[in-house]
C-alpha cells in the first residue's frame, strides 16, 4: 500500500479533506492537506498529529506512476457519472466506459492528444 493511500485514508477518516487541493509526494515525504471548510479545531488538530506521526516507508519505485494512473482514472470515471447526469437530462443514453476508452485510443492514434 502507497504512502499516499495510507496516509490519505488515515487523515480523510477523521476530518473532511479537499482532496482536489491536497498533495502528498512519497519522495520528499511533504504532505500538504487542505481541510474542507467547517472543519473542527479538534478534526484540524487529529490531522496535524497523524501527518506528523506518520511513518514514511520507501517509496515503491513504481508508486508515483500507480497513484497517477488510478487518479487519472477515477478522473475520468467523475467526468463519465457527470456526463451521464447530463445525458439523461437531455434524454440521450449513457455512455459507457468501454465507448470512453475507444475514444481515448482513436485521439492518441489520430494524434490529437498532444
Amino acid at each position: 500500500m502507497s504512502n499516499r493511500y495510507r496516509l490519505f485514508s488515515a487523515v480523510t477518516a477523521v476530518a473532511p479533506v479537499d482532496l482536489a487541493l491536497s498533495s502528498i509526494n512519497s519522495i520528499t515525504q511533504i504532505a500538504d492537506i487542505v481541510l474542507l471548510k467547517g472543519a473542527t479545531p479538534r478534526q484540524q488538530a487529529a490531522v496535524a498529529a497523524i501527518v506528523a506521526g506518520f511513518q514514511w516507508s520507501p517509496p515503491d519505485e513504481h508508486e508515483g506512476a500507480d497513484d497517477e494512473r488510478s487518479l487519472l482514472r477515477a478522473l475520468i470515471l467523475l467526468m463519465l457519472d457527470e456526463i451521464n447526469i447530463l445525458r439523461q437530462a437531455a434524454g440521450l443514453a449513457p455512455r459507457t466506459i468501454r465507448q470512453v476508452k475507444n475514444v481515448l485510443q482513436a485521439k492518441i492514434d489520430a494524434g490529437d492528444a498532444g
